[in-house]
């Protein structure tokens, strides 16, 4: 994607959630870590940033995730750009 391959040539460090997160933690520790999203070490590191890169795909709607919507909401809230990369699904190439 266009859009990714620029901001990667002026900011080559990214923190990438999924990667991130520990989302094979039990339950009961995961739900400690995150009991409260707005200190979630996701929110916590959106802080350093300027931008927030969200990546698409054409198979399934990240924001019928809880999680990705909250994430959304992190990056409005802290007034950071948020560059979408990829197509939402049901769309196609031309």
């Amino acid at each position: 994607c266009e859009a990714l391959q620029a901001l990667l040539l002026v900011n080559p460090i990214f923190w990438i959630c999924f990667l991130a997160l520990p989302q094979t933690w039990p339950r009961d520790a995961l739900g400690r870590l995150l009991s409260t999203p707005f200190q979630s070490p996701f929110f916590v590191a959106l802080r350093d940033c300027t931008e927030m890169v969200v990546v698409r795909n054409t198979k399934a709607n990240l924001y019928d995730r809880l999680w990705c919507t909250f994430e959304l909401l992190a990056a409005v809230l802290q007034k950071k750009n948020v560059v979408v990369a990829g197509r939402m699904p049901g769309t196609f190439a031309t």
